[in-house]
């Protein structure tokens, strides 16, 4: 597999709140761990899978603030241990969470 990212990731532990809509409406709320985070996706770690370009809404901590990102999956692998990794590309990210996302980056390199 090749590498196609063009922004640094750093390590990024923390909780992550997602929303879900299904097809029919139907809205599933559930918890997340990131592993790690840019400017433009986040990698997180969950006991449940979702296919790629599922659209998700993503309630991720930043410092002191919480941001309301909507992201698209754009890969996903299961482990050992039954945890699933699921690569999350930001779709339509405000500038000014894109800044704290960016600042928030920089700090931790």
């Amino acid at each position: 597999m090749s590498e196609h990212r063009n922004q640094r990731r750093v390590e990024a532990q923390t909780l992550v709140s997602i929303e879900y809509v299904d097809p029919e409406g139907i809205e599933t709320q559930f918890m997340a761990r990131s592993l790690d985070l840019s400017e433009t996706g986040i990698q997180l770690e969950l006991s449940r899978t979702y296919p790629v370009y599922t659209v998700l809404t993503l309630n991720l901590c930043i410092g002191e603030e919480i941001l309301r990102i909507k992201g698209r999956v754009v890969h996903q692998k299961s482990s050992e241990d039954r945890r699933i990794a699921l690569g999350v590309h930001f779709l339509d990210l405000h500038e000014e969470d894109r800044k704290k996302i960016q600042a928030y980056v920089a700090k931790k390199q």
